[in-house]
């Protein structure tokens, strides 16, 4: 197949991707608000990098058989581990002090969870594995069975239905127990 006369070959310039816990980790925090319905959480707006959600410590230690961690670390441990695997199914986090609190700091993706609190009146998302990738509900199976979660719930998975994507949420407490 001949080319047109009038066809310009264009190089397509890959954009750099964003790597988000540096911004995390150093972006100017603008904004601090508490996140309705959440009175711990709080969604922080960065300076020329959107928003992100912070939740701090409350300075608990989980005592196991191997140790006490602070509940931040095991967040932190858990974004490694998805990390090392390669299942992005953590959103990026960092451990980060916010209004003179230590907590985790967490990239707000655009996703919902499965199940909300009564007071918002939405409804749950009934026959949910039929709206994401086979390939992640797997990934999301292993990722859980290798941490020994035993708490996951619709609450602390989230739903990217556009992307066909789950991201898994609130690892402080599932790790260890």
């Amino acid at each position: 197949m001949s080319e047109s006369p009038h066809f310009e070959k264009h190089e397509t310039v890959l954009q750099p991707q964003v790597d988000f816990e540096s911004v995390l980790e150093r972006g100017e925090i603008e904004k601090v608000e508490s996140l309705l319905g959440f009175a711990t959480v709080k969604i922080v707006n960065i300076k020329d990098d959107g928003k992100a959600l912070f939740k701090p410590s409350m300075d608990e230690f989980q005592e196991t058989r191997k140790g006490s961690f602070v509940r931040t670390d095991l967040e932190v441990l858990a974004g490694e581990i998805d990390r090392i695997l390669g299942f992005n199914l953590v959103p990026p986090l960092v451990a980060r002090e916010i209004e003179d609190k230590m907590g985790v700091f967490q990239q707000l993706v655009d996703a919902r969870p499965i199940e909300f609190p009564d007071e918002y009146e939405v409804p749950d998302l009934v026959g949910w594995s039929d709206m994401v990738d086979n390939a992640e509900i797997l990934k999301a199976a292993v990722f859980d069975y290798l941490i020994d979660a035993k708490d996951r719930h619709g609450g602390n998975f989230l739903l990217d239905l556009k992307a066909k994507k789950i991201w898994l949420v609130d690892h402080d407490y599932l790790m260890y127990f």
